[in-house]
């Protein structure tokens, strides 16, 4: 069976979560872990395997690799999201691709000139409840869509270091929401309301951050859409979503 080969671009949070899941998938092959620091680097192939190597340009030329994956800090990803265009490698780069639109821009007209493959890190959507859920919204299953709710709590807090780096909570985490409840409206908002408190760790308020989020979006449509996050959950993890309509309701739940 071929095999794809893959370099794993990082080796903080994001990469331990890719590293297991590239090793778990018999059409993928941990090829090459990167990281310009290589004592990093060693540290992760001794873990999940693949070569350890910390010269980007000799990683990005290497046979080998088939693909890229960016599990590296958000203000990199535009760096390697060029060099690996150029290189005519297929990307595929956690989000957010960048807190800078004027940097995003730069990473489009890279991949437009340099057309590979490239997916950005929203996950959701190809969960098969929230697939399911949206199916059923579109089949008219409900009615008109009146309400869409989303339920997304983490266990416990990230590192400090990590939400220093993350761009704030809204940015961390709630996009992850408002991509998939805008793609099951199938609508963009016309009005967004936002808040947030810290009430568990106040090492992130004392970061400027945020622990609990509640969003509200309000679609052409005139649908509302509630979203609320939380970084610590007692219960463990709590991801729900639910769709009112006129006609009916459609949930789905935590397993």
């Amino acid at each position: 069976m071929q095999t794809l080969g893959l370099a794993l671009m990082g080796t903080g949070r994001m990469a331990h979560v890719y590293g297991p899941k590239i090793n778990a998938h018999p059409g993928l092959r941990l090829e090459v872990i990167y990281n310009p620091r290589i004592v990093s680097a060693t540290k992760a192939a001794n873990q999940y395997g693949g070569r350890a190597m910390d010269d980007l340009d000799a990683v990005l030329a290497d046979p080998g690799v088939d693909a890229v994956v960016i599990a590296t800090p958000t203000d990199t990803h535009v760096d390697y999201i060029e060099a690996a265009a150029r290189a005519g490698k297929p990307i595929y780069c956690e989000k957010p691709l960048d807190q800078s639109l004027d940097r995003v821009d730069r990473a489009m007209a890279a991949l437009k000139a340099n057309p590979v493959t490239f997916m950005l890190g929203f996950n959701r959507r190809f969960d098969p409840d929230n697939s399911a859920l949206r199916e059923a919204v579109k089949r008219g299953e409900i009615g008109r869509l009146n309400m869409l709710m989303s339920w997304s709590r983490e266990p416990s807090p990230p590192p400090i270091d990590y939400v220093r780096a993350s761009g704030g909570y809204f940015v961390d985490a709630t996009i992850h929401d408002i991509d998939l409840l805008c793609w099951i409206a199938d609508e963009r908002p016309v009005e967004v309301m936002a808040t947030g408190s810290c009430m568990f760790d106040p090492q992130i308020g004392a970061a400027g951050d945020f622990d609990m989020t509640m969003t509200t979006l309000k679609m052409p449509s005139g649908a509302l859409v509630h979203i609320n996050n939380s970084r610590a959950c007692a219960y463990g993890f709590d991801q729900r979503l639910e769709a009112f309509g006129a006609s009916g309701m459609v949930q789905s739940l935590n397993h």
